[in-house]
């Protein structure tokens, strides 16, 4: 009797979380703006300086909905991770910046709250992400122009050089750690248009735990992304399916 008493409750309870889980499934498009700082240590770099950089991102984000409450996101994105390099003191005006182009795969756990209209939500995940392409774009002086003329007491380095300006594809080396990988989290608040769309607005902290080159020198520098943004896009209901008991 014990036994039938047990096995009628755990099929009972089977039941009601199957009657209380919903599947939903949403797709949208998001676009926003990063900024971007690249962590590392200047120590030995004397009158050099490491600045953020603004870039874009693109993405198309994916939900999968188990309850109102919680869903498994994913969101693959096209990502701009830029920094600026540039040089104080004498060599005040050399400077590089570079743009990469990142393509970038998260995983989210994605925690909403509040009512009909309106939720907030907060997504902790990690990601990888794979460095597609970049551009340097900077100047530097150029110290194989024969026609440079040294002034006296020069104020700076461009009064002992001409300058020499350049805007080119970056080139990939052995040395480059193409691969990325991080965590990631956000918080945001969504508005339900209807019942098919709603808009949300998200700022997110990403985090690289990998080094931008790989190991390749003694007490080498590590250099990492750390990647701020803010997103703003929409989402589309696909699909709602309630399971029944039976």
């Amino acid at each position: 009797m014990k036994i039938y008493n047990k096995k009628k409750l755990g099929l009972s309870m089977v039941i009601f979380v199957a009657q209380s889980l919903h599947a939903q499934i949403e797709i949208g498009v998001e676009s926003g703006l990063n900024k971007n700082c690249l962590i590392t240590s200047d120590a030995q770099q004397y009158f050099t300086k490491y600045n953020s950089a603004i870039g874009l991102r693109f993405g198309v984000p994916l939900l999968y909905h188990f309850t109102d409450w919680f869903a498994l996101q994913t969101d693959i994105n096209f990502t701009q991770k830029n920094y600026k390099i540039s040089r104080t003191g004498f060599f005040q005006g050399v400077f590089q910046k570079s743009s990469n182009n990142y393509v970038e795969f998260p995983v989210f756990l994605n925690f909403s709250f509040g009512g009909e209209k309106i939720r907030a939500f907060f997504n902790p995940g990690i990601y990888v992400a794979y460095w597609v392409s970049g551009r340097i774009k900077g100047r530097d002086p150029n110290i194989l122009d024969p026609s440079d003329t040294t002034t006296t007491n020069p104020m700076g380095i461009f009064n002992e050089d001409n300058e020499y300006a350049y805007n080119q594809k970056y080139h990939f080396s052995n040395n480059d750690n193409r691969i990325e990988l991080g965590w990631i989290g956000g918080v945001g608040i969504e508005y339900q248009l209807n019942h098919i769309y709603h808009l949300f607005l998200e700022t997110r902290y990403i985090y690289s735990l990998t080094d931008q080159q790989k190991k390749y020198e003694i007490n080498q520098v590590p250099k990492y992304n750390t990647t701020y943004s803010i997103v703003l896009g929409c989402l589309l209901r696909l699909e709602q399916t309630k399971h029944k008991k039976g």
